[in-house]
């Protein structure tokens, strides 16, 4: 249960002059030192009073820091000299004698002036923003409050080393000469008083610590190595060189260890401030390149987001991406260079994916130095370094949900400069990268199948109401364009009467062209159309169609998929998109799509054919109906065979035209008389 703080005015508190207590009182040795205002004493006195009248009994101390009226860590040192002056009349021996008044000297001996220097000095570092100027304020304080001639502060570094971090001199004395870094073995006084924890001093005759090994005279005259200790723990040492002999006394050194005490606490305090800002900072990064990632909407924006990222390295990095047997680095620009030599090296030394995806099969990571001696796979990968200029590289995979599917290479033109948490960093990229190509690739999928059902619905309607062929073969056309991009689009047509095939519609290079019929013969349409199968040819094109029998005119297509269209079995031709310039241009679900619509565009054919020559014949019909009637009409044999002539030309669209009748013997005579 908590009480609320009154106010100062709360219940009509004023302070009176009788309220004060006696010296010995901590609140009033407080006022003394001009540590606390005597109304804040006062008030506290009675806040302290109203509690435990209320069954709340508190300490002075607990209720001096709840109501914030002084810092925790100069009242801690205060109950300790507290602590220390009745130890001390406790082993006086009782006298009746009076006791002298002290002597000048005395005074400045005195513990409470050892106590005073130490509440000075640490009340002028407690408001420090940041560990220099911690240890600027408290050189400085320390310098003025003990007299010192100068100060050096070192501090431990994986229990092996101190390490100098500031130092300081008095007005007018020079700075002497000390060490950057001393090691704990070191036979030094600094090195001693880390590996025994103790405070060395090295005026003659002093009993507060052994001599250390090779410890040198101070030319001031007193030296002092103290041990900054937290927790059990060696914070670092405090190196201090003085002529006030005074600081030899027991007093002093007591005052000064307490001194290193709250320094190492106050040390430890913004080390902790510092290392959450960095961790802080460190998450604020992750953070920025994970909700990049997030944000993420088709694989070129997550292949842009991850060389953004390992551009922030301290070291070259490139994201490479698989494609077939080779790698290919995924470039910021069209006009960067920089990664075609990370290609040629990998590439050369013929590192294709499979291989490399067997050797991190098991590994987050490897870590190739340029002169290190490896196994034979490992070799290549050590030559395709020095190929690329780098001392030491690391290769992180990145993988789908099977399969090794890219690399990200990191690599230093220095050793030593790939450390375990650079390393880390890249694998946790790597692992964002793997979980965003996934998450676009599904999605891509799921767009592309709701484009394919769209594009299927819509060609239905177009088949549905559109009888020119032409005009369809357009839509078709628009449509497929809408899911596979810009590739090339053919419709082959042919008439097995003919042994023909014919090219309706034809668009390459992103124009309509003309292409005249060919007949029936050994290209890839052709075994299409023989095969009445579907054909999918996506790497090394030439190659496979020279080993399906196909003769190759040209340069041949990077991809190439191709549909027969066919109606009862009866194949009427074919529907074709192709690529000039990229390989694995189509996939699976391409081949799915053009198969489910080649049997629409072939019932549509089909069906064009038949009200083709539906027409035909009735127009052929109509047309053998006039000219029977335009005969019939005809009075003579010559006008007849004019009439049939004529009537006939221009249904046929012939020029010349011959008619030849033949006649018995019988009328023959008669017409002849008899004459042969």
């Amino acid at each position: 249960m908590t009480t609320e703080k009154p106010s100062r005015a709360a219940d009509g508190f004023i302070a009176k002059p009788q309220d004060f207590h006696k010296p010995s009182d901590l609140l009033e040795r407080l006022v003394q030192r001009g540590l606390l205002e005597s109304r804040d004493a006062e008030f506290a006195r009675y806040y302290q009073e109203r509690l435990a009248s209320k069954g709340y009994p508190s300490s002075l101390a607990k209720v001096l820091v709840e109501l914030s009226l002084i810092d925790p860590l100069i009242l801690s040192q205060i109950l300790l000299e507290e602590k220390e002056s009745k130890a001390a009349l406790l082993q006086s021996p009782p006298s009746n004698t009076a006791q002298p008044a002290p002597v000048a000297d005395q005074k400045e001996t005195s513990p409470q002036r050892w106590r005073d220097a130490t509440a000075q000095t640490l009340q002028q570092c407690v408001t420090a923003p940041n560990q220099y100027e911690l240890l600027h304020s408290f050189s400085n304080s320390l310098l003025q409050q003990f007299s010192c001639n100068s100060i050096a502060v070192y501090l431990n570094e994986s229990d092996r080393t101190l390490v100098l971090q500031h130092q300081a001199t008095a007005q007018g004395t020079d700075a002497p000469r000390r060490e950057t870094s001393i090691l704990h073995s070191a036979p030094s006084p600094q090195a001693w008083t880390a590996r025994t924890r103790q405070v060395y001093l090295s005026s003659t005759g002093d009993t507060l610590s052994p001599q250390p090994p090779a410890a040198g005279e101070s030319k001031a005259g007193l030296r002092a190595c103290l041990p900054m200790l937290y927790d059990g723990s060696l914070v670092g040492v405090i190196d201090i060189e003085t002529e006030t002999v005074a600081l030899s006394t027991p007093a002093a050194i007591e005052a000064l260890k307490t001194t290193a005490t709250s320094l190492a606490a106050l040390i430890r305090h913004h080390q902790m401030l510092d290392t959450t800002r960095a961790i802080l900072g460190e998450l604020s990064v992750h953070h920025q390149i994970s909700q990049g990632y997030a944000l993420a909407k088709t694989t070129e924006e997550v292949h842009r987001h991850t060389i953004k990222t390992l551009k922030q390295l301290p070291c070259q990095g490139w994201l490479l991406r698989r494609r077939t047997n080779q790698w290919l680095a995924v470039k910021e620009s069209e006009t960067e260079t920089t990664t075609e030599r990370v290609e040629q090296a990998l590439n050369r030394r013929q590192l294709a994916p499979a291989q490399l995806e067997d050797l991190l099969a098991f590994q987050d990571h490897l870590l190739i130095k340029a002169e290190a001696v490896a196994t034979e796979l490992a070799e290549d990968l050590r030559l395709a370094i020095v190929d690329m200029g780098f001392q030491e590289a690391a290769i992180i995979p990145v993988r789908d949900e099977q399969h090794l599917i890219g690399l990200i290479l990191v690599g230093s033109e220095r050793a030593g400069c790939l450390d375990q948490k650079l390393v880390q960093f890249c694998i946790g990229v790597a692992e964002l990268v793997s979980s965003a190509l996934n998450r676009v690739q599904t999605l891509e999928n799921i767009q592309r199948r709701l484009e394919r059902i769209q594009v299927m619905d819509s060609v239905s309607q177009s088949i549905a109401v559109e009888l020119d062929l032409e005009k369809l073969y357009a839509v078709l056309h628009q449509q497929i364009l809408r899911v596979l991009g810009e590739v090339d689009f053919i419709i082959a047509t042919y008439d097995a009467n003919t042994n023909l095939i014919q090219i309706p519609y034809a668009y390459e290079n992103q124009q309509v062209i003309s292409i005249p019929p060919f007949p029936l013969g050994e290209g890839l349409t052709s075994i299409l159309i023989k095969t009445g199968k579907p054909l999918m040819l996506v790497e090394d094109t030439e190659d496979k169609a020279r080993e399906l029998g196909a003769k190759i005119i040209g340069a041949p297509a990077k991809s190439w998929l191709g549909v027969p269209l066919m109606v009862g079995g009866e194949t009427l031709g074919a529907m074709i998109v192709q690529d000039l310039e990229v390989e694995h241009r189509f996939d699976d679900e391409d081949l799915k799509m053009l198969s489910t619509l080649s049997t629409q565009v072939a019932t549509a054919l089909r069906n064009a054919r038949l009200i083709y020559e539906a027409r035909e014949k009735a127009r052929r019909e109509k047309q053998a109906v006039e000219i029977s009637q335009k005969i019939w009409s005809a009075v003579n044999v010559d006008t007849i065979l004019k009439t049939a002539l004529d009537e006939l030309g221009k249904a046929l669209h012939a020029s010349k035209g011959y008619v030849k009748l033949e006649m018995a013997d019988e009328e023959l005579a008669a017409r002849t008389g008899g004459k042969g």
